[in-house]
């Protein structure tokens, strides 16, 4: 209970929404060290369906030095995967909704969690994913966001990202 005590939540600092295909979207400026975590919610349309697209997040626009696990669920089976990468979420359905926590401060790795679903519209499949990652960097003050698709215009029309961040009091 004092955790939250200590925590306030400050309004959305930017949402993005997408009017027709694109690659990728750059949040700035923040500060990771004056904030404590950053909220991304995401609404995306894969513009490639049915081709699986990754979608992906890069601090400070950096794609290297990443370690990440997402387990998935669809039709009762589950799999796991372990990758290099920073990624949101990997889905070839038509539409994904996920929410991302990532912990900003410097003087750790940065970790961020994501808890998503995608589903094709008017079909009863859902595909369900959760996805940790760790990006092994821990003196350089978080001071952008980059989400990225894994192809060419693979983020659709109508997509939007929306950031919040909670700071400490």
């Amino acid at each position: 209970m004092e955790y939250l005590d200590q925590i306030t939540v400050v309004a959305n600092i930017t949402s993005v929404e997408f009017s027709s295909t694109g690659d990728g979207v750059l949040s700035t400026p923040l500060d990771g060290d004056a904030d404590f975590e950053y909220v991304l919610v995401s609404r995306v349309f894969n513009a490639n369906s049915p081709a699986i697209t990754t979608f992906h997040l890069d601090l400070n626009g950096v794609v290297t030095d990443k370690s990440a696990e997402t387990i998935q669920s669809h039709n009762s089976n589950v799999s796991g995967t372990n990758t290099s990468d920073g990624r949101i979420m990997n889905t070839s359905f038509d539409q994904m909704y996920a929410k991302t926590t990532v912990l900003a401060p410097t003087g750790m790795n940065r970790m961020f969690m994501t808890q998503g679903v995608s589903n094709n519209p008017g079909s009863p499949d859902a595909f369900k994913q959760d996805t940790v990652c760790v990006w092994h960097e821990s003196v350089t003050n978080i001071t952008s966001l980059v989400i990225r698709a894994s192809s060419i215009n693979g983020i659709g029309a109508g997509s939007q990202f929306t950031l919040y961040r909670r700071r400490a009091v």
